[in-house]
C-alpha cells in the first residue's frame, strides 16, 4: 500500500493544490517499509494529481483540496483523507496504528466528516 502526504515544514500541507513536496510511504502489514520525498515543481494541481496517481498511491492524506482534484483522485481509486493537519510523523504513526480518526488531526473549522463530503464550514453553511 502506498500513502502520499503533501508536506510543508514537516507538517501536512494546509492546501494540496499549493504543495510541492510530498512524502511517499510504502506500507506492508501496517509497517512502514520505505519512505521517500517526491518534489513536484509544476504548480498545476492537475499535473500533481496525475503524478501522484502515477506513483500508484492508494491513500492521499491532505489538508484542503479543490473539488475537481478530489474527484480526479476518487475516480482513480485513491482513498482521500482530507481536512488533515498536524506533524507528518504524528500523522503517519496514527495512520499506521489505526488511530487516525482522532480529532487532533482535523483542520480547524471542519466538522469531522472526512470522507465523501466536503465538511469545512464557511458562514455556517456546508461547502458542497
Amino acid at each position: 500500500m502506498k500513502v502520499v502526504i503533501p508536506t510543508f515544514n514537516k507538517r501536512v500541507s494546509s492546501v494540496f493544490d499549493a504543495a510541492r513536496s510530498f512524502e511517499l510511504i510504502c506500507i506492508n502489514q501496517q509497517k512502514q517499509m520505505s519512505r521517500s520525498q517526491v518534489i513536484i515543481e509544476n504548480s498545476d494541481p492537475i499535473y500533481k494529481a496525475k503524478r501522484i496517481i502515477g506513483l500508484g498511491a492508494n491513500f492521499l492524506i491532505c489538508g484542503a483540496i479543490s473539488r475537481s482534484i478530489e474527484i480526479m483522485f476518487i475516480s482513480a481509486g485513491v482513498t482521500l483523507i482530507p481536512n488533515t493537519c498536524g506533524g507528518v510523523e504524528e500523522v503517519i504513526v496514527a495512520f499506521l496504528g489505526g488511530n487516525f480518526t482522532q480529532q487532533e488531526f482535523l483542520m480547524p473549522g471542519c466538522t469531522g466528516q472526512r470522507r465523501r463530503h466536503r465538511s469545512c464550514q464557511r458562514n455556517n453553511k456546508k461547502m458542497v
